[in-house]
């Protein structure tokens, strides 16, 4: 059966497995039956995107069941492909490839200026009437950066690296020829294995201590709010605020106190403008560069702003950490009475009263009485019968996994041809 990981990215910048299926087919009516069996496991909520590579059957199947998700097809699978889509000596061009990459990967960039430079490149390199790059100019909002910079943490993936680096984490503990039986143990330990992992960053983050690289209060405050990860950024970027960015006030318009922000290129001396709006008091800040809005961290225009006006603290509204902070403090706490018998005895108590109040609470739709298969058989809207019999399935393979029998792309066929030893002779 084919295995099937939703990938996700945590606070920590790392991938995290938030779903699996196990398939029998790679068909549309598979994947669709599997997407809205993920829905019902995640009570409905649908994510903001979903990043695949160019499977139609996938394609098909998320537009049906998640029309409002923003699909997004990986970036890597679709470029790999140029190598095969344009003729030697452009390929080799360094000039093209310079131009041409720096014009897609670029996240700063916005959607009628990506349009225009496209169509220089085309124009310039005669590639009007190349059937795959109108193709790829068509499906632009659907893989160019540019067309998510509206789309919260769109930053955070592009490509499906995640996933294949999950598919690679799993195989170490499984194998294809398992059974259903032991790979779910495997499964488990896998989980069990990242659910750990997750426990080791955050205790490492609550007990770091930071060498800061200015005396800035705000800096203070962001090795406390952030995860570790996260905060190696953030004293780059307010250095980069203090140093190579000034500020010019615009005026007010609707409660926003507008300024004008130039950043100084470290090796040149161009200047890139970005306006920046702040509401007091509520410090509520945005940034025409969308770095918050990309990556869940502020820019160093908006650092720049808030330090201007000598605020100390990042705003509360800008931080995602309520979940965070719960496991951080009762990790502090256990830290606390570890040595101390007496204390410990009370802290178990005290955290035994509140999960009897939550465990009681009726709008609690977690209930200790049912068991895993009743979990299970409600979740999928079945019932399990008493007496099962379970058939070996028949054996699946992954679309493109490397058998001979399958069909090559024109990449692939392009490197074999190039490869192969002409004949000398006629």
């Amino acid at each position: 059966m084919v295995f099937v990981p939703f990938t996700a990215v945590d606070h920590h910048k790392k991938s995290v497995t938030v779903g699996v299926g196990l398939l029998s087919r790679e068909t549309i009516e598979s994947y669709e039956w599997l997407l809205k069996a993920f829905l019902r496991a995640h009570e409905g909520k649908t994510p903001k995107i979903v990043l695949t590579d160019q499977d139609a059957a996938i394609k098909q199947a998320v537009e049906s069941v998640l029309p409002n998700s923003r699909h997004r097809l990986c970036m890597w699978h679709i470029m790999k492909k140029l190598q095969a889509k344009v003729t030697g000596d452009l390929f080799k061009n360094k000039d093209f490839k310079k131009r041409f990459n720096k014009l897609v990967w670029n996240i700063h960039i916005k959607p009628d200026e990506f349009e225009k430079k496209w169509d220089l490149i085309i124009n310039e390199f005669n590639l009007e009437d190349k059937r795959w790059f109108n193709d790829m100019f068509e499906l632009r909002d659907k893989w160019i950066p540019a067309y998510f910079s509206d789309t919260r943490m769109s930053g955070l993936m592009k490509t499906t690296s995640r996933s294949e680096s999950m598919n690679s984490f799993f195989n170490t503990y499984s194998q294809s020829g398992n059974l259903l039986l032991h790979f779910m143990m495997n499964y488990d330990t896998t989980i069990q294995k990242q659910r750990n992992t997750q426990q080791e960053l955050d205790h490492q983050t609550k007990k770091a201590v930071y060498k800061f690289i200015s005396p800035r209060p705000i800096e203070k405050h962001a090795a406390q709010v952030y995860t570790s990860t996260l905060f190696y950024k953030v004293p780059k970027e307010i250095y980069k605020g203090s140093w190579y960015c000034q500020y010019e006030h615009l005026g007010t318009k609707n409660g926003w106190e507008l300024y004008k922000v130039e950043q100084l290129n470290k090796n040149s001396d161009l200047k890139t403008e970005f306006e920046v709006e702040i509401k007091l008091p509520t410090n509520d800040v945005k940034c025409t560069c969308e770095h918050f809005n990309r990556f869940g961290t502020l820019c160093r225009h908006a650092f720049n702003i808030l330090m201007k006006h000598g605020i100390k603290e990042i705003p509360e509204h800008e931080i995602n950490r309520s979940v965070n902070q719960a496991y951080y403090n009762f990790e502090a706490c256990l830290e606390y009475v570890r040595k101390n018998k007496e204390k410990m005895d009370l802290f178990v108590k005290k955290t035994e009263s509140m999960l009897k109040e939550y465990e009681n609470d009726p709008t609690n739709e977690l209930q200790k009485n049912r068991t895993d298969v009743e979990e299970v058989g409600k979740l999928m809207g079945i019932s399990i019968p008493k007496d099962i019999d379970i058939n070996v399935p028949n054996v699946q393979s992954n679309k493109g996994c490397g058998k001979k029998s399958r069909i090559q792309s024109a990449a692939q066929i392009a490197y074999t041809n190039s490869n192969k030893q002409t004949r000398r002779c006629s």
